[in-house]
């Protein structure tokens, strides 16, 4: 039961009626709802048609993309800004190194989170607001961002910082009274691989005229080879030469130039040696070489650094006599006079190079000499490095293509006049054999190269032209006067 409460009737509510309580009525506030004019059809329609495009006023790196589909956007922009910069490189320089990495290589891309950021501009709004947009349009410029392989950089720089070290390490030791010792303060360099990483970074961009070389950064440092290290060398492992006096000057300066900036390199166990790292980088006129005739393919062209194939050819031999392979030779594109067919290693910068490792737990030293008719090679080592192995190798030509001789009448030499532009060699097939000795005794015999060298057709020229008759028999090849075989020169 409920208690009544002081000053109040003591007269339940549920007695009263309502006739006898007066009616008491409250006003009730209504306040207007706000809303949104109905949108025609037509402005529904355009709506839901823009709804796979990118609304007006938008671009891409200043290219408009207002209206295209993401796949119709992602061709325009392939198109017009990375079609231009597909053959890109990006070109570096470290340790008399021209190196490079291509935009493919890098697999430089954009990315793809700008289409959809693109499409996504407006379409956030109310349908009114999509409508003012498709309209009126709204000026909004996004900027692409490349992507790249952040590993193929990082292995790149990492590759370049081992050779910078080991390349400068060539250089801190001589060798005095038959002993190899270190220099005085010999020094070492470091790449400053962060700076590289950061220079390669940046210059992958939209520019498709962007291919300034990179010099890399190093410093230098106390070298960690020891003289304890450099005791170990104590013997001559091999030694090997070519004749090169019947060479004209410049080719003659040249293998003396190459020869002294290779002699004298150390090689420590584990580490890359690099011709032509090893003589600045190839044989150019920026390192002092001449101009002088080399062969580029079967054309015989006047270029810097005639002569160094011989050099680098020399050296080949004394790896081969040490039973080193190698991680890059190649052989010229026609045979040389000066070793036997397969011998050979051609060097040309920066595609051709001949390198090795040092594959014994001992360093290597290196020296070389030209004399102007003889070149040499000595590489030094530890005494009992090779084992008790010796090595020897035989080369058989197994298939010979014959040059051809073209013979033409020539009015602009004289009647008489023969000559054999260029001078005819014949292509062939070689195989090199490697013969392996232990104490003298042959415990293997394996194929070791297959070469090819190409053919070279000819020209003989027989003169028609008017003045004094020359001798029939006198042959002339560019540079060098030859004879016919039978023939014991010119009469005159």
């Amino acid at each position: 039961s409920l208690e009544p409460v002081p000053g109040e009737p003591t007269t339940p509510d549920s007695t009263k009626t309502a006739a006898s309580a007066p009616a008491i009525t409250t006003p009730v506030q209504t306040t207007a709802v706000a809303t949104q004019p109905l949108m025609k059809a037509e402005d529904q329609a355009l709506i839901s048609e823009w709804e796979d495009k990118i609304y007006p006023g938008t671009t891409i790196a200043g290219i408009n993309v207002s209206g295209l589909t993401v796949e119709e956007a992602k061709k325009k922009i392939q198109k017009e800004k990375m079609d231009p910069i597909k053959d890109r490189q990006v070109r570096f320089r470290y340790a008399n190194t021209s190196d490079y990495m291509s935009f493919w290589r890098l697999k430089v891309a954009i990315d793809e989170t700008i289409y959809s950021d693109a499409l996504a501009l407006g379409k956030d709004g109310t349908p009114q607001d999509q409508l003012t947009y498709i309209k009126n349009g709204k000026s909004v410029n996004l900027i692409p961002v490349l992507t790249y392989d952040e590993n193929y950089i990082k292995d790149t720089v990492n590759y370049a910082a081992s050779i910078v070290r080991q390349t400068s390490r060539q250089s801190v030791a001589k060798r005095v009274d038959g002993k190899v010792v270190l220099k005085t303060n010999a020094q070492e360099e470091t790449l400053d691989k962060e700076a590289l990483t950061s220079a390669i970074k940046a210059a992958i961009n939209f520019d498709p005229q962007n291919n300034k070389t990179i010099n890399a950064v190093t410093t230098k440092s106390d070298t960690v080879v020891t003289q304890k290290e450099l005791n170990q060398i104590t013997t001559k492992l091999t030694s090997f030469s070519t004749q090169y006096g019947w060479s004209y000057d410049a080719r003659k300066y040249n293998i003396k130039l190459a020869a002294d900036m290779i002699s004298g390199s150390l090689i420590m166990p584990g580490q890359e040696f690099s011709f032509n790292r090893s003589i600045g980088g190839g044989a150019g006129s920026s390192n002092g070489f001449k101009t002088s005739g080399i062969y580029v393919g079967l054309e015989m062209v006047q270029e810097p650094g005639g002569g160094v194939c011989q050099v680098s050819s020399t050296l080949y031999n004394i790896l081969l006599n040490v039973g080193i392979t190698p991680t890059e030779r190649d052989n010229h594109g026609m045979l040389v006079s000066y070793l036997p067919a397969g011998m050979d290693a051609v060097i040309y910068a920066p595609d051709l190079d001949l390198r090795f490792v040092n594959p014994f737990d001992t360093p290597l030293y290196i020296t070389a000499s030209a004399d102007g008719e003889k070149l040499t090679f000595n590489m030094y080592g530890a005494k009992g490095a090779l084992g008790g192995y010796t090595y020897k190798y035989e080369s058989t030509t197994y298939e010979i293509n014959k040059a051809v001789i073209k013979e033409i009448k020539d009015k602009t030499i004289p009647v008489g006049a023969i000559v054999l532009d260029p001078s005819p060699k014949d292509g062939s097939k070689v195989r090199v054999d490697k013969l392996t000795y232990q104490n003298g005794i042959l415990i293997k015999r394996e194929k070791y190269t297959d070469n090819v060298y190409q053919r070279s057709d000819g020209i003989l020229r027989t003169g028609s032209g008017k003045g004094k008759e020359v001798n029939k028999n006198w042959y002339v090849d560019r540079n060098v006067k030859q004879y016919p075989p039978d023939w014991d020169g010119p009469k005159d």
